[in-house]
């Protein structure tokens, strides 16, 4: 019996590179939005923290009141940061996902042609055997 080949067996491991890429560029788009999101996270917490002090003095109470405002600024910053690395995540998960569905479309393919090819390899095998069995009796 002969070694099974797939013709396509080159550009089916240049698909699944690409999808590896494509696979760590969403991993890494999904890493910076989660990133994004604890920045958010940290403003909250920053604000809440100065919430809960109490302030003793008008200066006290401007300065804080001014540092509100800057924090409230920096939170709608990160947070159309993070709805912009939330679009790029989408983007990359689809091309991941195209990219994985070129690899199984190739697999499916490597398949079929395994299973014909094995087909073949009984058919011959089992044709060569029904020669040795007729040649025997023969004798």
């Amino acid at each position: 019996m002969g070694k099974f080949k797939f013709r396509l067996e080159t550009l089916l491991g240049v698909r699944r590179a690409a999808e590896d890429e494509a696979k760590a560029a969403y991993l890494e788009a999904m890493a910076r939005r989660v990133a994004a999101e604890g920045d958010v996270d940290g403003i909250v917490q920053r604000r809440q923290t100065l919430l809960c002090h109490s302030q003793e003095t008008l200066a006290d109470r401007v300065t804080n009141e001014r540092y509100l405002e800057r924090l409230d600024d920096e939170q709608r910053a990160q947070e159309s940061l993070v709805a912009l690395l939330s679009d790029e995540e989408e983007q990359a998960r689809q091309r991941w996902a195209m990219a994985h569905q070129e690899v199984e479309a190739l697999v499916k393919l490597k398949d079929k042609a395994h299973a014909e090819w094995l087909y073949e390899e009984q058919r011959k095998e089992q044709g060569e055997m029904d020669e040795w069995a007729s040649m025997r009796r023969a004798a």
